[in-house]
């Protein structure tokens, strides 16, 4: 056993010098210091998830969570997603395997097979193990993990997305139905006024030039209603595909937009880049490229590793001399990378360009992100302005559609007169439908700038 000693201490040297601590990534401040070098905009602080239960002002209707989460479930791209997620957790066992000791066991045997008598058997178990000393297992661990950890938060990131294109297109839906009801109304509304003045141009009191406007205004509702219905299949195929469904255009939504809260809830949070899970990927990428830098570093320089074993040998014909069964051994190995052509280095300087690469993605994501907040947020305070608006237009178109009927009562004015009010309430009514369509599709962007949960979840009752 004396011989051994020196595998040992040699074994307790090593193992000491790779529980050296390894150098870490730089840290979140580091890197991102450059976002927040002007401070945050105006108005954002930190804020609790709780305060984003529901889309930013806007309940989702229990049928449209339930097919959010439906399509979440059914969502073929959101399963292949799913199996990388999975298959980069086992690379993380895959790095992490090296820095444990190997065992394996092995044997032959040889034969003379006209005499029956065996030539030569053979068997060993050995162990060996490589002595981190670099970190050069270790960074390819580390890298490992934070590559699975960054495609964990890729797939959450496509689930939001999933979650808000099913939103904005099951809203789309609901509009597109009542655009081609409003529709529909206005074509009979004008083909009425045309009958009316088909008649007053038959006593000479219209101008056929009146009819033949009419005429082509009713001509361009009959294009704009097949538009619109185009439209409503079109959104409904959408929707079907969206949820993994066979595309039929059949499924139901609601009868009508919900209302929007008037104002954006306050306390928008500070803490974009712990929020929104595909910044989070970007920076788990950015760390990963670092450790792999590191570990092609570590490449370079040389590896110890040591051996255990313990085997045994027979023969009936050979004469084995101061053979001793079982027999144990050990030893020591030494790897010195000296030329390579160039391999190394090069491979060093490509890992250290991949990791300012990754860095400088992930800060121009996490600009683009801060971005994407300052829009939906202007485009949602304009919004309430252009909602209010609109609302002050239909009040005065219905006001006006009273008065004409009123007018018409006493005889100071025909039916072509209400008719016509009735068309402009009607013009009024499918501006509003627009405007809230599209408020809503804003807030949803908006939730999942700000990293969702985008109705992932049924509302509380009260």
């Amino acid at each position: 056993m004396r011989p051994l000693r020196p595998v040992i201490l040699s074994a307790a040297l090593a193992a000491a010098l790779a529980g050296c601590a390894l150098a870490p990534p730089p840290e979140r401040s580091e890197t991102t210091a450059t976002i927040y070098a002007e401070g945050l905009p105006q108005g954002w602080s930190s804020a609790p998830p709780l305060a984003y239960a529901d889309w930013m002002g806007l309940t989702p209707e229990p049928a449209l969570v339930a097919l959010v989460g439906e399509g979440l479930q059914q969502s073929q791209r959101l399963q292949g997603i799913a199996a990388q997620v999975q298959a980069a957790g086992e690379m993380v066992t895959v790095a992490r395997g090296p820095a444990l000791p190997q065992l394996g066991l092995g044997g032959s045997t040889q034969q003379n097979l006209k005499e029956g008598t065996t030539v030569l058997t053979a068997g060993m178990f050995g162990i060996t193990w490589e002595i981190d000393l670099w970190g050069r297992i270790r960074y390819g661990a580390a890298a490992a993990e934070e590559t699975y950890y960054s495609a964990a938060d890729d797939y959450q990131f496509a689930r939001l997305s999933l979650a808000a294109g099913i939103g904005k297109t099951w809203y789309a839906t609901t509009e597109a139905d009542a655009q081609l009801k409003i529709l529909r109304e206005s074509r009979d509304l004008t083909a009425s006024l045309l009958k009316l003045t088909d008649t007053r141009v038959e006593i000479g009191a219209a101008s056929p030039y009146e009819a033949a406007q009419l005429r082509r205004s009713l001509a361009e509702l009959d294009r704009q209603a097949e538009s619109a219905r185009l439209a409503v299949r079109q959104n409904r195929l959408a929707l079907e595909m969206l949820t993994g469904r066979r595309p039929q255009g059949v499924i139901a939504v609601a009868e009508e937009l919900p209302a929007v809260a008037p104002e954006i809830p306050g306390g928008l949070p500070a803490e974009l880049l712990e929020r929104r899970p595909d910044l989070r990927a970007a920076e788990r990428r950015a760390r990963a490229a670092f450790n792999i830098a590191r570990q092609a570093e570590a490449a370079r320089l040389p590896s110890i590793s040591l051996t255990l074993g313990m085997s045994t040998i027979n023969s009936d014909i050979y004469v084995l001399q101061n053979v001793k069964n079982p027999s144990l051994s050990g030893g020591i190995g030494l790897n010195v990378p000296l030329y390579a052509g160039g391999a190394l280095s090069a491979n060093v300087r490509a890992q250290n360009a991949q990791q300012e690469a990754a860095r400088a993605f992930y800060l121009d994501k996490a600009q683009q992100a801060f971005g994407e907040v300052e829009q939906r947020l202007s485009a949602n305070i304009s919004l309430i302005d252009q909602m209010q608006a609109q609302r002050a237009q239909l009040a005065a178109a219905r006001q006006a559609l009273a008065i004409r009927k009123t007018q018409r009562e006493v005889g100071q004015v025909d039916d072509r007169a209400v008719l016509s009010e009735q068309l402009n309430v009607l013009a009024q009514e499918s501006a509003l439908l627009r405007l809230q369509n599209r408020q809503i599709a804003e807030r949803i962007d908006l939730q999942l700038a700000l990293g969702g949960p985008l109705g992932m979840q049924a509302p509380k009752a009260d």
